[in-house]
């Protein structure tokens, strides 16, 4: 029968029923993360059922949704994370940046998975001829405009670096790990509460070319080694008054001499040695779970909220004061012009004679006495 122009040919009649999903799988991350591995396979073999992506599936998904997974993965509009496992609809939790990588936003979506919906499996996946992590890797630099991004995956190509000559692969499947670490940092300690289970969080890597996914084993970073020694301890035994605020100066040591490239080198520090929060008024570094700094009780903030120094464009944290590099004012007032010059109108009476108006009276004076005299 053929179809009317305008409208849409009738889908064929027989249809394989929808496999349904074990309820089980979504405590159990360790066969949660096995089922999307079988389905990826499907999918790899050219032989994917396509299931849960009828009418009956958008109406029972309706009204509320049981994911078995949390997905972390990229942009890329060559990974379909529902495609690549063989899923339908509610199947997974999806969560797509570019190159994976998450900010607060992600990492609270993350949260919210495994709080609110039950979900005892994170699953990170990287994929082959990842453009983010190309541009990190390009000699010539990233382009303009990806300053955020290139600072997540700068600790991939660190740790690549570290190995030898970093590699395109190499780096990716490092970076899957990052990204699984500050996953393990942030968000554990809220999914423990909602329920009893572990959670687990996997890194895997896509091949666009075979349709396979391979899961990435679990390695430790080298340690980092620390470009400035550490913020001094007797810095953290500063007196403090009754509200618990130091009586140091703003950006002081004990000695009174800390200087804004000292504290530049103990932001550098923190930031390498992965210190969590940072204190925007003495500038000591601190740990995840703590939320005032111990010097000068001040509230902590996260190494990621930075403000660009107007003169020298250097990063520093919000809330700081000076730049570290440059000693500019990260605060000050722009420059207000001068008010423009008032000047006196065309109308405006003179309140003074002018010495050409005094000139030619005398001249008119003069004219006029010489016709006098030439008369008589």
């Amino acid at each position: 029968m053929l179809s009317t122009p305008g409208s849409i040919a009738p889908r064929p009649v027989f249809r394989y029923p929808d496999p349904p999903v074990d309820p089980s799988l979504r405590s159990d991350p360790d066969r949660a993360l096995a089922w999307l591995m079988e389905g990826n396979t499907r999918y790899a073999a050219d032989a994917a059922l396509g299931p849960r992506r009828t009418p009956q599936t958008r109406s029972h998904t309706a009204t509320g949704q049981k994911p078995v997974a949390v997905v972390v993965t990229c942009s890329d509009s060559r990974v379909p994370a529902e495609l690549i496992f063989d899923v339908g609809i509610g199947d997974i939790f999806v969560i797509r940046s570019a190159g994976h990588v998450l900010d607060r936003v992600g990492l609270e979506s993350i949260s919210y998975a495994l709080e609110h919906l039950e979900v005892r499996l994170v699953l990170v996946l990287g994929h082959s001829a990842c453009g983010a992590v190309r541009a990190a890797l390009s000699p010539g630099g990233p382009p303009a405009g990806l300053d955020n991004l290139m600072r997540v995956l700068r600790r991939a190509t660190e740790w690549a670096t570290s190995e030898g000559a970093p590699d395109e692969q190499r780096t990716i499947r490092l970076h899957t790990l990052v990204t699984a670490a500050i996953i393990c940092k942030h968000v554990p300690s809220l999914a423990q509460s909602a329920s009893q289970s572990p959670c687990v969080v996997a890194t895997a890597v896509y091949n666009l070319d075979t349709g396979l996914v391979e899961i990435v084993p679990h390695e430790e970073p080298p340690a980092p080694a620390p470009s400035a020694p550490a913020p001094n301890p007797s810095a953290r035994q500063a007196p403090r008054s009754r509200q618990g605020h130091s009586n140091k100066p703003p950006g002081q040591n004990e000695s009174g001499d800390r200087s804004a490239s000292n504290a530049g080198q103990d932001l550098q520090f923190a930031v390498s040695s992965g210190s969590e929060r940072w204190c925007t008024h003495c500038m000591t570094a601190a740990g995840g779970d703590q939320e005032f700094c111990t010097s000068c009780g001040r509230g902590l903030v996260e190494p990621w909220f930075r403000i660009v120094c107007p003169k020298c464009r250097k990063e520093n944290l919000i809330g700081t004061p000076r730049c570290w590099q440059c000693n500019a004012d990260l605060h000050a007032a722009p420059t207000t012009p001068a008010p423009p010059e008032l000047h006196v109108g065309r109308t405006a009476k003179r309140t003074e004679p002018s010495c050409t108006g005094v000139i030619a009276a005398f001249a008119a004076m003069a004219a006029a006495i010489r016709v006098i005299l030439s008369s008589q």
